[in-house]
C-alpha cells in the first residue's frame, strides 16, 4: 500500500503516524521508533510508470492504494486534495489507470474517520450522525462511482457500531448497485462489533 498526501509519500513501512497542526507527519521508524520528519513533496519525483512496474513484478494482485487518509487529505480531486494543492494530479485516477493496464486489480483504503473534521466527535451522536451523512458517505460513494474498485479496505471503525456508520446501507449499495458490484469485495472494519465476523477478506 502507498500513501500518497501533500506532506509526504511512503511505501509501507513499520511505522506510526502522528499528525501536526501543520499538517506535516512524524514517521517513527525502525526497532527504536526513531523520530524522521517527513519532508514535504511534490510528487514531480513520482514517476508512475516504474511504480507500477516495480508492483507489477512483485505480483502483488491487487494492489490497494490510500484514497482518503485520517488526516482529511485525499489523493484525487475530493475537498482538500492532491489535485488542488501538493502534487496537483488525481493520483489514484492515474493510479487504478497503471494497475488495470498491467493486468491487476485495483484496490482501495478509505478511513470512515478523519482526525480534524470539525462534525468529528464521536461523543457526541448528533455529530456523528452528521459527519456520517453529509460528508464520510457521499465521499466513499463518490469514490467508488469514480473509480470503480475490485477490493476496498475500509479503516478507523473502531469508536462506532455499524449502524452509526451507515454499513449495511452503503454495502447493499455497493454489491446491487455500483459499477464494480460484479466483482468488488470488502474488509471486516465497518463497525466496531464487525471484525472476524462477515467480510470478504478479514484484517
Amino acid at each position: 500500500m502507498r500513501h500518497c498526501g501533500r506532506t509526504c509519500s511512503i511505501e509501507v513501512v513499520p511505522s506510526t503516524w502522528f499528525p501536526r497542526p501543520s499538517t506535516t507527519m512524524v514517521l517513527l521508524c525502525g526497532p527504536v521508533h526513531t523520530p524522521v520528519e517527513a519532508s514535504p513533496t511534490t510528487h514531480s519525483h513520482f514517476h508512475l510508470i516504474v511504480h507500477m512496474d516495480r508492483v507489477s513484478c512483485m505480483c502483488l494482485k491487487p494492489t490497494k492504494h490510500v484514497t482518503h487518509h485520517a488526516s482529511h487529505f485525499t489523493a484525487y480531486n475530493r475537498h482538500w486534495n492532491a489535485v488542488e494543492v501538493g502534487p496537483k494530479r488525481d493520483l489514484i485516477g492515474e493510479i487504478a489507470q497503471a494497475v488495470r493496464d498491467r493486468g491487476l486489480k485495483f484496490g482501495l483504503y478509505y478511513s470512515l474517520y478523519e482526525w480534524f473534521h470539525p462534525l468529528w466527535r464521536p461523543q457526541e451522536e448528533d455529530t456523528v450522525a452528521d459527519y456520517v451523512n453529509s460528508h464520510m458517505l457521499p465521499q466513499l460513494t463518490d469514490v467508488v462511482k469514480r473509480y470503480s474498485p475490485s477490493l476496498i479496505f475500509a479503516d478507523g471503525e473502531w469508536d462506532l457500531p455499524s449502524s452509526a456508520w451507515r454499513s449495511q446501507e452503503f454495502l447493499a449499495w455497493l454489491y446491487n448497485e455500483s459499477p464494480c458490484r460484479a466483482e468488488v469485495i470488502v474488509n471486516d472494519r465497518w463497525g466496531k462489533e464487525c471484525r472476524h465476523m462477515c467480510a470478504g477478506y478479514y484484517t
